[in-house]
């Protein structure tokens, strides 16, 4: 899961927000075991509509990524009208799907961390 950094919307940190995000956009509790990525990249803030009422001087939003297990849930998984879909793939079919290059990078760090026995929970 990717989460874009909010940088206008309070003081909160971003293993809080995540938390938040996950739960609004998946329907599964914010319990949920969360990992915090290594990779951190940028968001033009032209690509927030919100972006008109922050200060000038923001010109690029964070952005953080987080893993979650989410294997052993056993509430159903009902999606927020920002995604379309959600699929369950092998690690290189999932990295073909992906558009951008850090979603890649971060999908990457996760596996390597999977294989390593390597995850930490989010502060």
């Amino acid at each position: 899961m990717a989460e874009r950094g909010r940088r206008c919307r309070g003081r909160r940190g971003s293993g809080e927000r995540a938390r938040r995000e996950f739960a609004e956009e998946t329907g599964l509790p914010a319990a949920v075991p969360l990992f915090k990525l290594d990779m951190v990249s940028g968001v033009e803030k032209s690509c927030f509509a919100a972006s008109r009422l922050w200060p000038e001087n923001v010109y690029i939003v964070p952005k953080h990524f987080f893993a979650c297990d989410v294997t052993r849930e056993k509430a159903q998984m009902v999606l927020s009208s920002e995604h379309r879909d959600t699929k369950w793939l092998p690690y290189q079919a999932a990295y073909e799907l992906l558009r951008y290059d850090d979603d890649k990078t971060a999908l990457w760090e996760l596996d390597q961390r999977i294989h390593r026995g390597d995850l930490s929970g989010a502060p």
